[in-house]
């Protein structure tokens, strides 16, 4: 059972690392291109370089939104050990023979904040490739342009 446990816990910490990671280079990024169009007048191949920049906003927000949900998710399971325990959480008043319907609600609210996270993990992801591929993109029309 300790291996399970640890194990666990490695795969939580290497999640968060990376969903750290992709935010620190959301930010990066978007500072990045700004910075890179900061004295130039506007020219149609901007729009991919707002389209990457709009999925990176993106990628920030859900990686902010998984972060919440991970968040909400360890409180409601430190609520549940305390309820499976007998004591009462603080916020919480449960009147006598309620406890199982409170597990069981807890239980119901983490599952429902796991599915969130789920979510919010896969579209971090997704929107932060899809800001490279425009990135890639607007870089390549400036590359084309700059020949000619």
């Amino acid at each position: 059972m300790d291996q399970q446990v640890e194990i666990w816990k490695l795969f939580r910490q290497t999640q968060e690392k990376y969903v750290y990671f992709i935010l620190s280079l959301s930010v990066a990024a978007v500072a990045f291109a700004v910075a890179s169009t900061n004295r130039t007048a506007f020219q149609w191949p901007h729009i991919m370089l707002g389209l990457a920049v709009f999925s990176w906003l993106i990628s920030i927000y859900f990686g902010f939104r998984w972060s919440k949900w991970n968040i909400s998710t360890l409180f409601a399971n430190f609520d549940l050990l305390r309820v499976q325990s007998g004591k009462q959480p603080s916020d919480m008043q449960i009147p006598p023979g309620y406890e199982g319907a409170a597990i069981e609600g807890i239980r119901k609210a983490m599952r429902s904040n796991v599915e969130d996270l789920k979510k919010s993990f896969n579209k971090q992801g997704i929107t932060f490739y899809v800001g490279i591929f425009f990135f890639i993109a607007w870089h390549l029309c400036e590359m084309y342009s700059a020949t000619n």
